[in-house]
């Protein structure tokens, strides 16, 4: 549209009294918390997540007769009492507070946690809390925390009986000021990896693999001459060292392979109680 070529007289509120239109069968009470449908339609403040809390009721509307929109109400924002589910403390002092029905308010949102979700809808923040109930303000948005005060690397971290507060994040990963993530040293040990998750291509071909190789003893505990007889990676066979005696668990050969290929061991007779000794591989995909 275009600019505007003249002065013009703009239609003004005071923002304090709105006038709502009442939800289908709906009775509202005086001085009781006023929330609104998905329609946008008063109605009573009860259990149930996801509800806008509009404001105090000025005055009783009884529309459980009329269908959406046939009655209005007027509904009041500001700073208004409200019973304490006995949740609510001073030291809460700041924080959001949630509607339990239409005249009582409670610290959380009745998240039990395990994917429950959340209970009540959020009402307004805390302003005092005295003997005879909690002080909340109405009709205005949540405050959050000043962005300015906010430090390199820091997150807004959500609390749902608190306001979001900034942390650093720690732990196994961090970010730093340009959102960067960076895992830490050593974070990552076997018990992370998903079995099979490594293929050759993440193999250093300047490091070694560790093999053990099962030998079979006799019935005096010593290696049979015959239990092993080689030790074939791919097409290489290789030879093997004395394994008469334990010290040979240390002896080490080498033999380059390809990631294809497969590690056998070849049988002499069959295989008893078993002794190990270490074999080196480099493998080079």
């Amino acid at each position: 549209m275009a600019g505007l070529t003249q002065d013009r007289v703009a239609p003004k509120r005071d923002g304090r009294i709105v006038i709502i239109p009442m939800g289908g069968g709906k009775k509202v009470f005086a001085g009781s918390l006023v929330q609104l449908s998905a329609g946008g339609y008063a109605q009573p403040g009860a259990p149930g997540a996801g509800q806008v809390t509009a404001g105090c009721a000025e005055e009783q509307i009884d529309n459980t007769a009329g269908a959406d929109g046939a009655l209005s109400i007027k509904v009041d924002r500001g700073v208004f009492r409200f019973d304490n589910d006995g949740t609510i403390t001073l030291a809460h002092k700041g924080m959001k507070c949630f509607v339990l029905d239409d005249h009582t308010v409670t610290l959380t949102n009745g998240d039990a946690g395990l994917g429950a979700g959340a209970q009540y809808s959020e009402c307004g923040p805390i302003v005092d809390v005295d003997a005879d109930g909690v002080w909340v303000e109405l009709g205005r948005p949540m405050a959050t925390p000043t962005l300015d005060d906010m430090q390199d690397g820091q997150v807004l971290i959500g609390q749902k009986a608190a306001m979001p507060s900034p942390k650093t994040l720690s732990g196994d990963v961090t970010v730093d000021k340009n959102g960067a993530m960076t895992i830490g040293a050593g974070k990552i040990d076997n018990g992370r990896l998903a079995a099979a998750a490594v293929d050759g291509t993440k193999i250093d071909e300047t490091k070694s693999l560790r093999i053990k190789l099962a030998t079979s003893q006799d019935a005096s505990g010593g290696a049979k001459a015959d239990a092993c007889v080689g030790l074939k990676i791919g097409d290489k066979v290789l030879s093997v060292i004395d394994l008469s005696d334990l010290t040979d668990v240390t002896a080490d050969f080498e033999a380059t392979i390809t990631v294809a290929d497969q590690i056998q061991q070849l049988m002499g007779a069959a295989p008893a109680a078993a002794k190990v000794c270490q074999v080196t591989v480099i493998a080079k995909s």
